[in-house]
């Protein structure tokens, strides 16, 4: 129910403005986003809150950023496969690159930098 998702993103926006140092309710927020998208054809209307959310992770400090690593790696890989699909290549690999930051071995990752580098090289040599 779409109403209730919009009562639930009231709450955490709430949550953010009285304790804007806790990084749960961006996460919170983001993911609850997702559920008022366009499940045919997404807009990617929670992009800018996970984008938030990882702001606000590294703004606290690396502890954080390893405290919610399971989190960010989850996102970044989420969102890189997004932009694939926006034919957003170069914002795809750099998502797709913050990922193997926190993980070198991250396979999904590791497909996506190949997709990307293939995908650009065909582009540059089409001309395209």
């Amino acid at each position: 129910d779409k109403e209730l998702v919009r009562k639930a993103d009231k709450a955490f926006a709430f949550v953010i403005e009285k304790a804007p140092q806790l990084t749960a309710p961006y996460l919170y927020r983001a993911k609850n986003q997702v559920f008022l998208d366009d499940r045919e054809n997404p807009q990617g209307i929670a992009v800018p809150y996970f984008e938030k959310y990882i702001e606000v992770v590294k703004s606290i400090g690396d502890a954080e950023v390893q405290k919610e690593k399971a989190n960010l790696i989850e996102i970044y890989n989420s969102l890189a496969y997004q932009f694939v699909q926006k034919e957003d290549f170069a914002k795809a690999k750099q998502l797709a690159e913050e990922t193997i930051k926190l993980d070198a071995e991250n396979t999904y990752a590791k497909q996506i930098l190949d997709f990307v580098v293939a995908k650009q090289a065909e582009l540059q040599r089409t001309g395209r």
